[in-house]
């Protein structure tokens, strides 16, 4: 349990996890500030990962920020000296370089060059981590032992990629909006990516697999394919109806059912109940009952520019078809496999809409 000092304040331990690239006989050097106030500085003189430790007296019960500045960067004879920084400890609270909360400031440390947090620190800069007031409870606010059961799971993440400019597809997984890990996946045929994380086995948990890397280059699409996760040795698979996609920027606009191609970049998110954390398994109900049924769209169209009326339909948000519609009504018929016992939105989406040379193209559906 924390303890408290009289003027609010309590003591805390920070350690960075890093190694270094030497240049010129010197090695890589940075100073760590909170709240910008120096609390420590340290010469990383090792190629292989060191833990660096440092402690302050902080106000308790308040959120903090902490700066890793890295000071001298340097090219000498064509050998770069370089920082590599794995992680941050507060207090035993690891934060990976990675996490989404934690920023880059390249070249001069003045807000104008900021990248995403990353383990290589291959400029002179800051990494900036934000700390919330969480982290630094008081001896009042330390949770009782009985409230804050946790366990160690493990998460396999089965998954294969697509390489572009000789990059392969990178993920990260975080577990309850924070990273526990991340990983190259360099393998082409669907391999288990092995992570491990303390949750508490009483509530549900929320588990991303942020896909953070994608592009096209010279022509070459980078993907990344997910076919499950398994907890524990229970897997759900990624068309599960407790996973769905945030498509492109994680921003919650672009959400669709949980799909094993992650085209887009984005993250793939599992709500996972607490049955999966240590209580006793459920397994999975059955898959609904499905039956093939119909559609047919009557439809006609006005084109313009040379392109006829073009749309899709989709049912429950997923495309199952598209069609040019012809100047007369014709009937276009789609076959959808769905559950007979639930209600379901049909939609026609109509994607083309223009005026080319002041003639208006149009869709009719009657």
């Amino acid at each position: 349990m924390a303890t408290t000092n009289t003027d609010g304040t309590i003591q805390v331990t920070f350690a960075v996890n890093a190694w270094g690239a030497a240049a010129g006989g010197k090695w890589p050097h940075f100073q760590l500030l909170l709240d910008g106030a120096s609390i420590g500085e340290a010469t990383v003189s090792s190629a292989t990962q060191s833990r660096y430790v440092f402690t302050a007296t902080v106000p308790a019960d308040k959120a903090h920020a902490l700066q890793l500045v890295y000071d001298n960067d340097d090219t000498v004879n064509g050998e770069d000296r370089n920082l590599f920084v794995k992680s941050f400890e507060v207090n035993g609270k690891t934060i990976l370089s990675i996490d989404p909360s934690v920023k880059y400031d390249t070249g001069k440390i003045d807000g104008l060059n900021v990248i995403s947090g990353q383990t290589e620190m291959y400029w002179p800069g800051a990494l900036n981590v934000p700390l919330p007031a969480t982290l630094f409870p008081s001896a009042a606010t330390v949770p009782d032992a009985e409230t804050a059961a946790t366990m160690t799971t493990t998460i396999k993440v089965k998954a294969y990629g697509v390489s572009a400019a000789g990059q392969a597809p990178h993920f990260k997984l975080l577990v309850d909006d924070q990273v526990v890990g991340d990983a190259w996946v360099n393998a082409t045929s669907a391999t288990d990516y092995t992570f491990t994380a303390k949750v508490d086995p009483n509530e549900a948990h929320k588990i991303q697999i942020w896909y953070d890397n994608d592009a096209t280059v010279n022509g070459v699409d980078r993907n990344l394919f997910v076919k499950s996760i398994n907890i524990d040795g229970q897997t759900i698979a990624s068309t599960s109806d407790m996973a769905s996609y945030d498509k492109g920027p994680v921003d919650g606009k672009f959400v669709v059912a949980g799909q094993e191609g992650l085209y887009w970049g984005g993250a793939l998110t599992f709500g996972v109940p607490e049955e999966y954390f240590g209580g006793a398994y459920v397994p999975p109900p059955p898959p609904p009952p499905s039956k093939a049924v119909d559609i047919v769209v009557n439809a006609y169209g006005t084109s313009a520019g040379g392109q006829a009326a073009h749309f899709k339909l989709l049912v429950d948000g997923q495309v199952i078809g598209d069609a040019k519609a012809a100047a007369t009504t014709t009937g276009y018929k789609f076959t959808a496999d769905i559950d007979p016992t639930k209600a379901h939105t049909v939609q026609v989406w109509y994607d083309n809409d223009a005026t080319v040379n002041g003639v208006d193209r149009n869709l009719f559906v009657k």
